[in-house]
């Protein structure tokens, strides 16, 4: 069975999004399980298999169990509130907006999804920067040195 110059053509496109994938996304996790089964600190030479023990030890932590708890509700009351919050928000503004301001405030709103965290990061050190930070210079502006 021979595979079409098309079909190469296709693999070579994705290759490098299934690598990076495989790489920062299902190798980390492949080897947190299988560190799970050992038990290692910074001080020790090597680490001592200890199979399920620590899966155990955790199943018998009421902290675990409390901890799991409180992060499945932190999870689900933060998505109500974020979710909920911006879909009100989101219909506020499509009829008390003007629709010229609508298209603005479309974009402002959704520029935060395409930028990415590192970019975004860097974007928020130059505008918190003490001596060429953009706030900086708008609190000067208005007498807030």
């Amino acid at each position: 069975m021979r595979i079409s110059i098309e079909r190469w053509k296709t693999w070579v496109w994705v290759a490098p999004a299934v690598a990076l994938l495989v790489v920062f996304v299902y190798y980390p996790i492949v080897e947190n399980i299988r560190l799970s089964f050992f038990s290692w600190s910074a001080f020790s030479a090597s680490p001592a298999f200890v199979g399920f023990d620590n899966y155990v030890t955790a199943a018998n932590d009421p902290v675990f169990w409390h901890s799991l708890w409180n992060n499945g509700l932190y999870a689900i009351i933060s998505m109500i509130f974020q979710v909920g919050l911006a879909l009100v928000l989101a219909a506020l503004l499509e009829e008390v907006v003007h629709q010229r301001l609508r298209g603005l405030l479309r974009t402002i709103y959704f520029i935060p999804a395409t930028i990415s965290i590192t970019v975004a990061g860097i974007l928020f050190s130059f505008i918190y920067n003490p001596q060429i930070g953009l706030l900086n210079r708008a609190l000067s502006a208005v007498g807030l040195g």
